[in-house]
């Protein structure tokens, strides 16, 4: 079954080291990176994520939507946390059963254990999200292994050499 992740923006990078890091020399390179990790997790699963950030300190007096490599992106209105956003958006009727919150917030995650709604680790979420390790260019990746032995075939092509193609024959019958 497809679930609808709301990830804590801000929560999430504050928990990550490399984040963490990041957005101590770069405010927006965070987010950035961030959006980036979620897009890649989101190609890899049916699910739909919709990130969470603050946007309390800002002049925007609506909360306002973006969507970047098929992640959502909603930022909170003026005078609104990121965690107001979340707990409005579990605690509406008719809410699908299909959400999932990633935060490390004690109050955001039993509010949203109170409605039912299951909270993962942002460790677990981020573990999930890093890009998988490719093996390095050039021959230091084959050095020490074997090379397989034991095909003998040909490459050979079969069929009558002499006939053209079938894109260049002409067709037969009536058409």
């Amino acid at each position: 079954m497809s679930k609808h992740l709301l990830v804590d923006g801000f929560n999430l990078i504050r928990r990550d080291r490399e984040l963490s890091g990041v957005e101590q020399r770069n405010f927006y390179g965070a987010q950035q990176l961030l959006l980036e990790r979620l897009a890649v997790y989101r190609r890899g699963t049916s699910h739909r994520v919709t990130v969470i950030f603050d946007g309390h300190g800002g002049p925007n007096p609506h909360r306002s939507r973006s969507h970047h490599n098929g992640v959502d992106i909603v930022y909170s209105a003026h005078g609104e946390t990121a965690d107001d956003v979340i707990k409005d958006l579990v605690s509406r009727p008719g809410t699908p059963g299909g959400l999932l919150v990633a935060t490390a917030d004690r109050d955001l995650a039993h509010s949203c254990r109170t409605h039912g709604v299951p909270v993962i680790a942002p460790g677990e979420l981020m573990a999930r999200s890093r890009p998988k390790i490719r093996p390095p260019a050039g021959d230091e990746f084959w050095q020490g292994k074997q090379e397989e032995t034991g095909w003998a075939g040909h490459t050979r092509k079969k069929g009558n050499p002499s006939r053209k193609p079938k894109t260049q024959r002409r067709p037969s019958g009536l058409w």
